[in-house]
């Protein structure tokens, strides 16, 4: 029982570090560049580099076990069943046009 505590107290703390970094670095490069193409550059760098999506992933992952393990069934199959608001890439945009796009949010 000790063990398992321990256990989820360390994956909250690696979840929430991960967390941490990628939030607190994101704002230094949201504002640390002047440019937006730079900003593209320096995001893409970042997520690259430091395994950005494989962290997301894990702290998905362990959010949805936790959720799973506090709510009923029920409540969890109506939570999970329901529409999440999802941003949809703009795929049939050329690079100029999503620069442009960025360009206009500043």
């Amino acid at each position: 029982m000790r063990e398992d505590k321990l256990k989820k107290t360390d994956n909250l703390k690696e979840v929430l570090m991960y967390l941490e970094e990628i939030v607190v670095v994101i704002d230094k490069i949201g504002s640390g560049f002047d440019k937006s193409n730079i900003t593209a550059s320096a995001l893409l760098l970042f997520f690259n580099q430091c395994n950005v999506l494989d962290k997301l992933s894990k702290t998905r992952k362990y959010l949805y076990k936790e959720l799973e393990n506090r709510v009923s069934p029920e409540e969890y199959d109506e939570w999970i069943e329901s529409d999440f608001p999802l941003w949809n890439p703009p795929y049939e945009k050329t690079e100029e046009e999503i620069l442009k796009m960025l360009n206009n949010l500043s």
